[in-house]
């Protein structure tokens, strides 16, 4: 929903802009004048600190603050809490924008405590909004559904008021409308696709069966149409998606609303380039959207259209004139935009390569292969660090220990002479004792830095298998492009998919492992329906079981309320699907069962009919230091951390994970879930 409201905003002040022959200096000048000399009333100067505030955030942080900080005390000043409150709002979204969560954090609970019971009703429905939305930024998506809720009781009680008053409930509509989408991106997020389509008509019913002249209502119908279009082409409904995406256009176009006309037409060349592969309609309509944003003068705009004719050419074959648009492309492109840069470097790569400009293709792999690492998770990155400075931290505590031991040693032996023979024996057993705990602490210390010195090197390899494969996939392509045909092309990229997978999926158990070791995942039990969750989680699970022709069986009951931290059980219960579906040949069969035992208590099971284990690698199974690492029966990577991972959460909640399996016969883990949990570490 925040790119829906950052295109409204665009689309907004472009349309704004053409309404008038003021620039946006122009126009903060003005309202800065009016200020100064008070020549608007109380409301108009109101409406000024909200316009200023909006219009040199982008370009002036020191007068937005500087405004803000106006703004509060004239509304103060003239008791106007709601206004008050919206300003707080606003400075909210600003702070969002660049990225500080804490500060926006505390700015929309100031807004929203400000009015809290006073009757604002309508205005406090905008502040869970925002709220919602900050949630959602910060991947707490739980909290963020929580706080749209909000956003939409307060807004249900505020329109029931007025349709009691007979007034207009337009604004109330609006608000419920985009609501309604923010909760579907919520649902993209957790790959629950049907709910946010859900919700996504529920939306479009409202603006549907509510039709207005309203230029911010007009956007957001057709930002909501590109959205639901979205969604159907994921699930692969295209021939629902392309009648809203022709609606969308159709109403640009009748409202000549430039920037949504770009949009629409990129989004058309889009759908024919992916879904009906026909690139000269793909390339008319990137074409058409070109020569119209090039009138705007406005960079997203331009980039916008030379993409969809990147990707048309490239569908022609028209590799040269697909590389001149990529290069285009770049040039629109900020530095470190870097999702933008991998998936245009990729196109390069190929065109380059299929052109037989080999020299521009490794050229442009390189700069891919840039693109790649810095798009790696920075929070991964800040937990190893915090890893390898906790492994160190112990080791000189370790070694603080050995010299005390030391020391200790010495003391003990200068006593032994003074005392005499009489303290001889005893003093000398207190010596073996202080010997033997030396021994223990130098042995715990060696074993740390042994298990932590292979585990490192495991994980490095691990990581560094599927980015070679990569290269080794990219190179082979760069150099045979012209030689092989379709089949063997689909092979590469084939073996390109599965190694990114792979390296996707360890770097996820990667960042929980470190979470779990810095204390940075804590344990937050809730009561909660398992099933209704597991049956929301297992996109992954399902994808992976899809492409190797395993039947993936569930067998649950209608509900299983746990106690537990939902993340964890989730994370869990994913980690051995994966993990079975990974060590099961293409066609065998995995099953998750949930079974009720005595006292509230559930039994989870996941079964497969794959490798199975000996009885060694069983005995290093939950020892990092100890695994090897082993590939999955179509050469998929595995470490063993997620099983690692898995362990530690559920003896959070008190209980262990058993595993039973024979070589050639499958696995079978399972675990046993309390109503409420019997023991749970408070660190580890």
């Amino acid at each position: 929903m925040k790119y829906i409201i950052a295109i409204i905003s665009f689309c907004l002040a472009y349309q704004l802009q053409a309404q008038t022959t003021l620039s946006v200096t122009e126009r903060i000048q003005l309202y800065e004048k009016e200020i100064a000399e008070g020549q608007v009333d109380e409301l108009k100067m109101l409406k000024n600190y909200i316009d200023l505030i909006t219009l040199c955030s982008p370009i002036d942080m020191g007068k937005t603050y500087r405004y803000f900080r106006e703004a509060v005390a004239y509304a103060q000043e003239k008791d106007q809490l709601d206004w008050e409150s919206a300003y707080w709002r606003r400075i909210a979204e600003v702070y969002q924008d660049l990225g500080k969560s804490d500060s926006s954090y505390y700015c929309i609970d100031k807004a929203i405590t400000l009015i809290k019971g006073k009757g604002f009703d309508y205005e406090q429905c905008a502040n869970y909004q925002v709220q919602g939305g900050a949630f959602f930024a910060g991947y707490e998506y739980e909290k963020a559904l929580d706080a749209y809720l909000k956003a939409l009781e307060l807004n249900e009680k505020d329109k029931s008021q007025k349709v009691a008053a007979q007034q207009n409930i337009l604004n109330n509509l609006g608000i419920e409308a985009s609501t309604y989408s923010m909760i579907a991106d919520i649902y993209v997020k957790l790959l629950n696709y049907d709910k946010a389509i859900d919700y996504l008509l529920r939306a479009k019913k409202i603006m549907d069966d509510n039709p207005t002249e309203r230029i911010a209502f007009v956007y957001f119908t057709i930002e909501l149409n590109g959205m639901l279009a979205s969604m159907y082409t994921t699930t692969k409904q295209p021939d629902k998606a392309l009648p809203l995406l022709q609606k969308s256009y159709e109403m640009a176009v009748e409202k000549e609303l430039v920037p949504e006309i770009v949009l629409a037409l990129c989004r058309l060349s889009n759908f024919y380039y992916t879904e009906r592969k026909d690139y000269q309609q793909a390339f008319t309509f990137a074409r058409e959207a070109q020569e119209i944003s090039e009138k705007t003068s406005m960079p997203n705009l331009i980039s916008s259209a030379e993409k969809s004719l990147t990707k048309a050419c490239f569908g022609l074959k028209d590799y040269k004139t697909a590389c001149r648009y990529a290069e285009l492309v770049l040039a629109h492109v900020e530095k470190e935009d870097w999702e933008n840069l991998y998936d245009i470097y990729g196109y390069l790569i190929m065109m380059y390569a299929l052109s037989g400009d080999i020299a521009q293709s490794e050229a442009y792999l390189t700069k891919y292969n840039e693109a790649v690492s810095n798009l790696s998770d920075a929070n991964l990155h800040n937990s190893l660090q915090e890893m390898e400075v906790k492994y160190d931290v112990q080791q000189k505590e370790l070694e603080i220990v050995r010299q005390q031991s030391e020391l200790d040693r010495q003391r003990t032996k200068q006593y032994v002479y003074i005392g005499g023979l009489i303290l001889a024996s005893i003093l000398l057993l207190l010596f073996i004792y202080i010997a033997n705990l030396r021994n223990k602490r130098n042995k715990i210390l060696v074993e740390s830095n042994a298990t932590k010195d292979k585990f490192f090197s495991l994980i490095s390899h691990d990581l560094k298998n599927p980015a070679i494969a990569q290269r080794d996939a990219l190179q082979q392509l760069i150099a045979h492009a012209g030689e092989w045909d379709t089949e063997s092309l689909s092979q590469y990229y084939e073996e390109l998919l599965i190694s990114a997978d792979g390296q996707v999926e360890l770097l996820y158990n990667l960042l929980n492992w470190a979470q779990v070791q810095t204390g940075r995942m804590p344990y937050a039990p809730t009561q909660f329906d398992l099933v209704f969750e597991l049956r929301s989680d297992m996109a992954l699970a399902k994808n992976m079981a899809d492409r190797k022709g395993i039947s993936l069986d569930l067998q649950m009951p209608e509900t299983a309320i746990v106690t537990g931290d939902r993340h964890m059980l989730t994370t869990v219960v994913r980690n051995l699907l994966t993990n079975a579906v990974k060590f099961t040949d293409n066609g065998g069969k995995v099953h998750l069962e949930i079974q009720p035992e005595a006292n509230d208590r559930y039994r989870i099971s996941v079964v497969d009919t794959g490798t199975g284990m000996s009885r060694e690698q069983l005995e290093n199974l939950f020892h990092i230091g100890h695994q090897r690492s082993r590939t999955g029966t179509v050469g998929e990577s595995g470490s063993g951390l997620g099983l690692n991972v898995c362990r530690e959460l559920i003896e959070k909640h008190g209980s262990t994970i058993h595993v039973q399996s024979e070589i050639g016969k499958g696995s079978r883990f399972w675990f046993v879930l309390h109503n409420t949990p019997k023991h749970r570490n408070s660190t580890h």
